[in-house]
């Protein structure tokens, strides 16, 4: 399924690479590699989730500053949601 026009939280909980052959709980894992996930992290900024600088204080704070982290960090994410 295309990822392309979803909204960040969409795309930070669903993924938005390639599937892994893994099951979560709710399907298949998924990886994001880092400019993907520079553009989730994107995403949730403008959404309102987080931006860097700001404390992070709730659950969506984190899973923005993760993505943010991964982002700068040039790493990729392997997730799913369980």
């Amino acid at each position: 399924m295309p990822r392309e026009g979803l909204s960040g939280v969409l795309r930070a909980l669903e993924g938005t690479g390639a599937e892994v052959e893994y099951d979560f709980g709710y399907g298949n894992g998924f990886t994001v590699n880092a400019r993907e996930a520079a553009e989730i992290a994107d995403g949730l900024a403008l959404e309102g989730w987080w931006s860097p600088g700001q404390e992070v204080t709730l659950i969506s704070h984190a899973i923005a500053a993760f993505y943010r982290s991964a982002a700068d960090e040039g790493r990729t994410v392997i997730g799913g949601v369980a």
